[in-house]
């Protein structure tokens, strides 16, 4: 890629999306704001997925976030357009026209691919989303959408439990992403990372070789980090 950013880390929590809490504080709403002007920079993302194939539908609507969208597309490739969220009544029609099969998979969505791909269609973007080792040519040359939680565990009125060396985690995990990403050592936080409640696993399934991350924004909220880091190829 010789324009344009190469991907975009951004947490996968549900309370990135408006709505989700009545009571956030402004530091979210900034966190957001940057997020959704780091979207805009690029019309279409690639949203890799886990596992052989897409979702029929992305929703939040189980924690109480009512907006979601259908995945346009069956097997590994699918597509979510900017046009087709959903929420109240639309998102309820949405969910009750799946079967039984197709349910459970849109229930089994990891929270950061939904939160992620809502979030950019919401800024305008049209957001492809190829399952794991899927061959898809649309999208091909778009930017990441890689959806990364720090830990949950880093202090004692966090969301978990303490676990000790947690704050230590995410201090190499936003290391790793800074500078000329360090794949190694994604590598080896990778294996550690539900020992502290953290999920860098989206990182896994894109080749980040040879890519830099710039840190665009950080906060610390209800004592979980939040960070925002723009990537970019050497050539762009």
């Amino acid at each position: 890629m010789t324009d344009g950013p190469a991907g975009l880390v951004l947490p996968g929590t549900p309370l990135l999306l408006p709505g989700a809490d009545p009571r956030e504080p402004g530091r979210m709403a900034r966190l957001r704001a940057r997020v959704v002007a780091l979207l805009r920079e690029s019309p279409v993302w690639v949203l890799p997925v886990p596992g052989p194939a897409v979702p029929p539908a992305l929703s939040l609507g189980g924690l109480g976030v009512a907006i979601g969208a259908p995945v346009q597309g069956t097997g590994p490739c699918g597509r979510v357009e900017p046009d087709a969220l959903r929420d109240g009544p639309g998102l309820a029609q949405l969910i009750d026209g799946l079967d039984d099969a197709e349910a459970a998979r849109a229930a089994q969505t990891g929270h950061g691919t939904v939160v992620s791909a809502l979030l950019a269609a919401q800024a305008g973007a049209h957001v492809h989303l190829h399952a794991a080792a899927a061959d898809c040519a649309a999208g091909d040359d778009a930017p990441l959408l890689l959806p990364v939680d720090f830990s949950a565990a880093a202090h004692p009125d966090a969301p978990l439990a303490p676990r000790s060396g947690a704050d230590d985690f995410d201090d190499l995990l936003l290391r790793a992403l800074r500078g000329p990403v360090d794949t190694a050592a994604l590598a080896e936080l990778a294996d550690e990372a539900h020992g502290f409640a953290a999920d860098p696993g989206p990182l896994a399934l894109a080749d980040l070789a040879g890519v830099t991350g710039t840190l665009e924004a950080q906060e610390d909220l209800h004592h979980v980090r939040y960070a925002v880091v723009s990537l970019r190829t050497d050539a762009g």
